[in-house]
């Protein structure tokens, strides 16, 4: 099973994703493989854990269009819950929204590393 292949296990819709890569297979590969190597999710992580509002809501905005332009809509939508929570001031069901979100991030990073 190829990269791409694995990610559509797990319920990406890979024909939206490559129509936004113009069907350039490759191309999406090549983001793809770079996500893992992306630091905002421990940046974001490391804001939740030092309960630092202002950043987690930067950095779950951030993950939130990378996600969301490589077709991870799970993670995309997560990220966005946890941005639209920061905004509002209600950090009482942030945790299990992160935790939600590392679930998705973990299940996305498992298929990159095994098939990349």
């Amino acid at each position: 099973m190829d990269i791409l292949e694995g990610l559509g296990s797990i319920g990406i819709d890979l024909e939206t994703v490559l129509q936004r890569f113009s069907n350039n297979a490759a191309l999406l590969e090549r983001f793809v493989l770079k996500f893992p190597k992306d630091e905002t999710y421990k940046a974001l992580k490391q804001a939740v854990e030092e309960k630092d509002y202002e950043r987690i809501e930067r950095e779950a905005h951030t993950l939130k269009g990378t996600a969301a332009n490589l077709g991870f809509d799970l993670l995309s939508e997560k990220a966005a819950e946890m941005v639209e929570k920061v905004r509002k001031n209600d950090y009482a069901d942030l945790e299990p929204v992160f935790e939600a979100l590392s679930e998705e991030y973990s299940k996305i990073i498992a298929v990159i590393e095994s098939n990349g």
